[in-house]
């Protein structure tokens, strides 16, 4: 390796890898990814995968927390219908099957994390809502990406003020804590995505076409994704489950 190639690599300081924790893994055709609390992951044949920090000469700095990207989506791709907030078509899908994933989702996730205006709209909703998802919602550590503070004020909560690439590298690096999601936050999502630190992409695809609204995904930098897992709701909706693309 010349000095530039070797200069170039040092420029590039952290880099993200997967290492296998175990090293006996055979995958026979089909595979699904079964989430698991904190910084792991399951594969079918049980072995478990872990991001890392490394540093360029591949030592293990810290364990790297996965930032994890969950909406609703309809068929043309809309979050969001003409106005703020205009979510009826939730109702198309929601129920038992996907109540208990909500619920299942938020046990995996140690930090919530909001751009400002979902987060004042989450918290004026589910500061004064009672159940198992509200309860899970409130108590859980919540974060707000924003330039000037936010408004309101949601237990567990604290703002990040600023641009978020500033922040991520060490919301993700805390270590003993589980994976990081977004929920909502379509123009925090566009940043991350642009950033490149998304590790997963949640979506449940609503059956309904909108004709209008806003989008969920933004114009930007493209990102490969690998489908992990599809599944079907007894409401028509479906589940979809996309992990970061290899290589």
């Amino acid at each position: 390796m010349n000095r530039a190639d070797a200069a170039a690599r040092r420029g590039l300081g952290l880099r993200l890898t997967c290492r296998i924790e175990r090293l006996a893994i055979a995958f026979s055709g089909a595979f699904d990814w079964l989430p698991n609390a904190g910084n792991h992951f399951h594969l079918a044949s049980g072995d478990t995968a872990r991001y890392h920090l490394q540093d360029e000469s591949g030592k293990v700095r810290a364990d790297m927390r996965r930032l994890v990207i969950w909406d609703m989506m309809t068929l043309d791709g809309r979050f969001e219908g003409a106005g703020p907030w205009q979510l009826d078509f939730h109702g198309l899908v929601w129920g038992e099957e996907l109540e208990a994933f909500s619920i299942a989702q938020l046990d995996e996730a140690g930090t919530l994390l909001f751009g400002r205006r979902t987060y004042e709209g989450m918290a004026a909703h589910w500061s004064e809502a009672t159940g198992p998802v509200a309860e899970r919602m409130n108590a859980i550590e919540k974060r707000v990406a924003t330039r000037a503070g936010v408004a309101s004020v949601w237990t567990n909560s604290r703002p990040l003020i600023g641009e978020i690439a500033t922040h991520i590298d060490a919301l993700k690096a805390q270590p003993g804590k589980q994976d990081i999601f977004v929920f909502g936050s379509a123009d925090l999502t566009a940043a991350l995505l642009d950033i490149d630190v998304v590790d997963e992409i949640r979506l449940c695809l609503v059956p309904t076409v909108l004709g209008g609204g806003t989008p969920l995904f933004r114009n930007g930098e493209r990102r490969n994704f690998d489908l992990a897992e599809a599944r079907p709701l007894r409401s028509g909706g479906v589940i979809l489950r996309y992990l970061r693309a290899k290589g």
